[in-house]
């Protein structure tokens, strides 16, 4: 995210289902000039990043994406669930980044987030009915949370790399056991809708024997204008959330 409000988002991804081994990787990128999106999508073998004691580096040619990201390691990997079917792990490698990203013919600079999920269980075991995601960079200060609510209810925030309680989290934000309250503003949407007609639409990966538990999830990824309020005042900057909701 730049202070222009321009936004990309990179993914890497390898599915291995039975005998299906598929790489993945894309962008969704918004220009702050005119809030146009512009997605890209790649089948083969992703690239790879290359970590560093500063932070890390990925390039991905076919995307047309080559970038830095430097900033300070966040917490080791953390189980989200377990169960007979399987587990998620989540690792938050960098919270905060400072990143220069070339992408498209263009050099942004940034802040920026990395993080890797492996999902071990199909999705239709998840015991989730809603998850929500998000990061937030404002001032020298970065949060990062994740919910879900269903049959596992699940709450887990990072402030400035370190976990911290906090209570319920909606669209309009959520507030930390210190106090500190986190506001989200009025949002610009991503992308939004059926994974079915957005992203598995794609010509690339409509035919992947996916169940209709999946292709129907429904998923609204915001840009928003965002600020953190505690007794030392006010810090403004920016979030990326998302909502994820189960049928």
């Amino acid at each position: 995210m730049t202070g222009e409000g321009d936004a990309v988002v990179v993914y890497a991804a390898t599915l291995r289902w039975g005998w299906l081994r598929l790489g993945y990787s894309a962008t969704l990128a918004r220009s702050g000039r005119d809030g146009s999106m512009h997605t890209t999508t790649r089948l083969g073998r992703p690239g790879s990043p290359t970590r560093s004691d500063e932070g890390l580096t990925f390039e991905d040619p076919r995307l047309g994406v080559r970038g830095e990201w430097i900033g300070p390691r966040g917490p080791g990997e953390i189980t989200l669930h377990e169960n007979a079917h399987g587990r998620v792990r989540w690792h938050c490698h960098l919270p905060r980044a400072d990143v220069t990203l070339h992408h498209r013919g263009r050099r942004l600079h940034g802040q920026g987030y990395v993080e890797h999920l492996a999902l071990e269980i199909a999705p239709w075991h998840l015991p989730i009915q809603v998850l929500r995601w998000g990061r937030l960079h404002a001032g020298p200060r970065s949060l990062v949370w994740i919910q879900w609510e269903g049959p596992h209810p699940l709450r887990l925030v990072l402030a400035d790399g370190a976990e911290a309680a906090a209570g319920p989290i909606d669209d309009a934000g959520f507030t930390l056991a210190d106090g500190t309250r986190v506001a989200l503003g009025t949002p610009a949407v991503l992308r939004t809708g059926e994974l079915g007609r957005t992203v598995l639409a794609n010509r690339l990966l409509r035919w992947l024997p996916l169940p209709r538990s999946v292709r129907s999830l429904e998923e609204t990824k915001m840009l928003a204008a965002a600020s953190l309020q505690d007794a030392a005042g006010t810090i403004v900057g920016t979030a990326l959330h998302e909502v994820v909701r189960w049928r």
